[in-house]
């Protein structure tokens, strides 16, 4: 996907994601159109929430948050379309996961 399908593709979704590369991961996350997102995650007995920046870069989304401990944690992926579903893909082009969107209402 090019820098402009990515923004305007994620711009006022709700995203669900399943983790192909961490098994059992989930999270749901809104992306607002300011380039704003929240989202909540879990995996196992362990959850958490990530708030944050997105932008696209490079072809890639990319999500810029802090963690507890205050560094920032930055990740960009490349996205792949296959009808209504969206699949990440990370730098060794290995699945990150799969995305299914929704627009905010």
């Amino acid at each position: 996907m090019t820098n402009e399908e990515i923004t305007e593709t994620f711009s006022g979704v709700r995203e669900s994601y399943r983790g192909k590369d961490i098994p059992g991961m989930k999270a749901t996350g809104i992306f607002n159109a300011n380039g704003k997102f929240e989202a909540s995650w879990s995996v196992g007995s362990q959850s958490g929430v990530a708030n944050g920046e997105w932008y696209s870069e490079n072809g890639k989304r990319c999500l810029r948050d802090k963690n507890p401990n205050g560094d920032t944690n930055l990740e960009c992926v490349e996205f792949f379309r296959t009808g209504d579903s969206y699949t990440s893909v990370n730098e060794d082009g290995s699945i990150h996961g799969f995305h299914t969107l929704t627009p905010l209402e």
